[in-house]
């Protein structure tokens, strides 16, 4: 296997290669460039869905369906709409 070359656009000092456990050291560019790619994606989606719970717990809706903390109006939406689960992931998926 090749070893992926340690220098990589967004390295930050004093960190600069940060890989503690060693995981990159025994795969190629390509599954390094796809682990990578998973890592923005995942941690851009988890940015969006901590925007959305402070934005849930900003701006109440005026429905008297959902109240509460921001964190289960996912689930009192599943009770008044079963397929509730379609819009987000289409969202998602689009954005």
């Amino acid at each position: 296997m090749v070893l992926v070359d340690t220098n990589i656009p967004g390295q930050v000092e004093p960190l600069g290669f940060f890989d503690p456990l060693g995981l990159s050291s025994q795969i190629d560019r390509k599954d390094f460039n796809r682990w990578r790619e998973s890592e923005l994606k995942h941690g851009r989606l988890a940015m969006m869905a901590t925007l959305a719970i402070i934005a849930a717990e900003s701006f109440p809706l005026p429905n008297a369906f959902v109240s509460g903390p921001a964190i289960f109006h996912f689930a009192q939406m599943e009770r008044v709409f079963p397929n509730f689960w379609v819009i987000p992931i289409a969202a998602t998926g689009m954005l």
